[in-house]
């Protein structure tokens, strides 16, 4: 969310050349109409400008500092279009470091001392308020750097909690619980909250005889309570309720809003609540389906994109699917914005419609009598945010004689009559799994799809520290997995999928990539039944023979491998292994008990080893490397 005072301002071109440069030293007004005829180009050179000057500073309760502040926070107002582009480029520069660094300054002096203090520390806050709203990377980097430590500070500081009548105070607890409402709603930030005792902090603001501060407490709740948390949250319907209530009370407005809050932002944290199976129904009895149907029939394509993924994701319950049928208007709705121009409504309403209509003719089914025993594809489902490590995946997979296939490259008509057509072909999935990948309806779908055809899968992680629970919990089960979050080095996890792959497969298969939200990790085949027990021995079923990585060896540094290396005849490849030190040496040898097949294909593909230099290597490894069991 972004603070109102931003929130009707656009730039206004006039198609004239600006009179004056953009300048430090230019009084502000006349900066704001240079800003409104500048190039992207020149803005977010002068945006770095002004933090580069902030960051030269020791001390920042002074007129300098603050119209470098208030320039910056002018920035966001009137250049409207190019905010995504300005305030990842500060992100870049530290914005979120500079930032703290303030606001640890003001505390030090006294935020309330002066009003030399207090606006300085005013557009500090409101600079971080909205950028926060417009980059996630900006909000990312405040859960990783210590920002909103300090922000969730503020909102336990007893002296601001018993002084909310004054209107400073007010707005500091405002901004902070706004800049982490942000954080929050960004992927991979919920670490920030579990080591602060965030959820203790905000829960007693769902209480306030504030609506602003009830409104966003219940939305920044939303997203950081967890399935666990639940469990021990008894307000949760309350909250539930609560946001049901502002929804209905926004729709109704002249204004389409309550305290600020649109149709979109509120329903987008009612389809966050609704990822967990136990607050479907509770969603659906506060009356909330009405609600997105009149969403739906707007001409804001935001309010038509979240009301749809909404319902999208509320529709894996069989019971909500009844109601949703039942309400006047929802199909239908749906069914016309399936045609929508815009993307993001067309891809929400189309996935509504096929989990709605799971037990219709209505949707594509697997073809009658397709065999899907056979050999076909590898399917490689996950999150775009996870997309980086997924293409490293399929273009090893393609260099290593896989046939690959690429959504963006391949896919035609319908996106999800080529998921089904990829997943009905495949002869085993590869389930990239992440957080984005379990709050993603359009993961879920692809999964429950595979689940449904009873299709071999694989788990790869690609995210760290993350654990599967929920429905994406159930659906892993206790399957063992592969973990490409970048806790491990890619070689060896690769070569332990590849080897994987081979044998549940009995060879190669063609692999396709479909490029959807989901994440990167693997485990072994199948989904895991409910109460199935974990599986013992390696994740792919036979016995492996592994080296000592303690082994005298192991601690070469890489000039003495080279050397080991030149000792033993291979001088010529010396430049293909410049990168190995002893413990990589290892994880080279031990790669022929992991993965043999792998093991023996690189070192002639890779390091251009003949069969004669190949044998010998194998007995130059068995002599500091021996395998065991």
């Amino acid at each position: 969310m972004m603070s109102n005072a931003s929130k009707n301002q656009s730039p206004n071109p006039t198609g004239q050349t600006p009179k004056g440069k953009l300048d430090r030293n230019t009084p502000l007004e006349e900066n704001k109409k240079i800003l409104k005829v500048s190039s992207e180009e020149d803005i977010t050179a002068f945006a770095l400008e002004l933090l580069r000057h902030l960051k030269s500073c020791d001390t920042y309760d002074n007129d300098e500092c603050l119209t470098s502040l208030k320039t910056i926070s002018s920035i966001y107002s009137v250049c409207r279009p190019h905010r995504l582009a300005i305030g990842t480029a500060l992100t870049v520069e530290g914005l979120s470091v500079q930032c703290q660094k303030q606001l640890k300054y003001f505390n030090q002096v006294g935020v309330f001392k002066s009003d030399l203090v207090w606006f300085p520390c005013y557009y500090t806050m409101n600079i971080l308020w909205n950028y926060s709203d417009a980059v996630p990377t900006l909000a990312k980097a405040l859960a990783d750097d210590g920002t909103c430590k300090l922000l969730l500070a503020n909102l336990s500081h007893k002296p601001y909690l018993e002084n909310l009548s004054s209107k400073n105070v007010t707005y500091m607890i405002k901004a902070s619980l706004s800049i982490i409402h942000n954080v929050a709603r960004t992927p991979e930030t919920g670490h920030v909250f579990k080591e602060n005792k965030g959820i203790e902090v905000i829960k007693p603001f769902t209480n306030s005889d504030n609506d602003f501060f009830k409104a966003l407490a219940a939305l920044t709740m939303a997203y950081i309570i967890d399935e666990d948390d639940l469990n021990t949250l008894d307000a949760n319907k309350d909250s539930i309720k609560f946001i049901v209530n502002c929804l209905r009370t926004a729709l109704q407005s002249s204004t389409r809003r309550f305290r600020g809050f649109s149709p979109g932002e509120l329903a987008m944290g009612l389809n966050k609540l609704a990822v967990n199976d136990k607050n479907k129904k509770v969603i659906v009895e506060c009356g909330a389906i009405k609600e997105f149907v009149l969403m739906l029939k707007s001409n804001d394509t935001e309010e038509q994109h979240w009301a749809a993924r909404s319902l999208w994701t509320l529709a894996f319950d069989k019971d909500v699917r009844g109601e949703i049928k039942a309400t006047d208007g929802c199909i239908e709705t749906l069914e016309i914005l399936k045609s929508s121009e815009n993307s993001d409504v067309k891809r929400s309403a189309l996935g509504a419609l096929w989990v709605i209509n799971e037990d219709s003719q209505a949707r594509p089914k697997a073809k009658e009598g397709a065999d899907f025993t056979k050999k076909g594809h590898i399917m490689i489902s996950y999150n775009w945010d996870h997309k980086a490590i997924v293409r490293k995946i399929n273009d090893r997979l393609k260099a290593n004689g896989y046939k690959t296939w690429i959504d963006v490259e391949q896919m035609g008509g319908s996106t999800l009559e080529a998921m089904a057509e990829a997943v009905e072909q495949a002869s085993m999935v590869l389930l990239c799994f992440s957080e984005k990948y379990k709050d993603s309806p359009n993961c879920r779908t692809e999964a429950e799809y595979t689940f449904q055809l009873r299709k071999k899968t694989v788990p790869i992680k690609v995210q760290q520290g993350y654990t599967p629970n929920g429905w994406l919990g159930m659906m892993i089960g206790t399957k063992l997995f592969y973990d490409f979050s970048g806790k491990y080095p890619f070689d060896p996890k690769y070569a332990e999928l590849v080897s994987q792959i081979d044998k549940e497969m009995g060879g190669k298969a063609e692999a396709v990539v479909q490029e959807k939200d989901t994440a990167v990790d693997i485990m072994d085949s199948g989904f895991a039944p409910t109460g199935s027990s974990p599986s013992t021995g390696s994740a792919t079923g036979f016995r492996r023979l592994r080296v000592d990585l303690n082994a005298a060896a192991s601690k070469w540094d890489k000039t003495e491998v080279l050397n080991w290396l030149k000792e033993k005849g291979f001088e010529r490849q010396s430049v293909a292994f410049d990168r190995f030190d002893g413990r990589m040496l290892g994880r080279l040898a031990g790669l022929r008990g992991e993965a043999p097949d792998y093991f023996y294909k690189s070192l002639k593909r890779e390091y251009n080893l003949d069969l004669l230099d190949i044998l010998k290597l194998v007995d130059a490894l068995e002599e500091i490397f021996p395998l065991v069991d």
